[in-house]
């Protein structure tokens, strides 16, 4: 033979002078090869060379959510992977929720839908599988909390409102609770329909899943008087209570 040509589907062609040749090639192709003997007769032969993938996808990306407190009990989980593989999104905390799938469009994002979710806190990861059925190792975690009940208040007060004190200037626990932590308690005193001036309670720095409050008027009440106690609390997922 005075050469041999050779060509694949990808593109790749090169002349080579002898018999021989090696290539490793990345991805499936048809392989076209042209021999030349010295009077310049050609010959061709194709062949279609299956490159088998072996090797896993990255992990995928979960984008942050927008907030990771949500009052309603479904989500959006959106990120990137693999273009064309599919990520399976599992749910880690309070409740077992099942996986789900999303598939991985053209550009490498997906997104995902969870509905169904109990209230509660969940560490959001994933895994990506490719179109070969190689399967990434887990990513990394995004926080959820799934809160759709409004805060719990109470306090040491009887229910029908016949407490009394015998102290001028009471001090009175108000008890606030939430799963998804309280961000927010303010309260109030009525005599009749004025409003008595409080003691200032701590400043919330950040949501708390238990808090304590005092209502604590800054002068003695009039004995005999009937007063009012007002609170309102409101948690991370803007549900509130009063």
């Amino acid at each position: 033979f005075r050469r041999v040509l050779f060509r694949s589907s990808d593109g790749l062609g090169f002349a080579l002078p002898g018999r021989d040749l090696e290539f490793v090639p990345e991805q499936t192709t048809v392989v076209t090869l042209l021999v030349e003997d010295i009077a310049g007769n050609q010959s061709t032969a194709e062949v279609m060379v299956t490159v088998i993938d072996v090797a896993p996808p990255a992990p995928p990306m979960i984008d942050p959510l927008a907030s990771e407190v949500i009052s309603i009990s479904t989500a959006t989980i959106t990120g990137e992977s693999e273009p064309e593989s599919v990520v399976t999104l599992l749910f880690a905390g309070t409740a077992s929720i099942p996986e789900i799938e999303a598939k991985v469009d053209d550009s490498g994002r997906f997104k995902a839908l969870a509905s169904g979710l109990v209230d509660g806190q969940y560490d959001v990861s994933g895994r990506a599988r490719d179109e070969a059925g190689n399967v990434s190792s887990l990513s990394g975690t995004v926080s959820l909390i799934v809160d759709t009940t409004p805060p719990e208040v109470t306090s040491n007060l009887a229910t029908d409102g016949s407490t009394a004190f015998s102290i001028p200037i009471p001090q009175i626990p108000v008890y606030a609770s939430d799963a998804g932590g309280v961000s927010l308690v303010e309260l109030g005193l009525l005599e009749g329909t004025t409003s008595v001036s409080l003691v200032p309670n701590p400043v919330l720095g950040q949501a708390v899943e238990e808090v304590i409050q005092i209502v604590e008027p800054v002068r003695d009440l009039i004995d005999g008087v009937v007063y009012t106690i007002q609170v309102k609390a409101v948690d991370r997922a803007g549900l509130e209570v009063e």
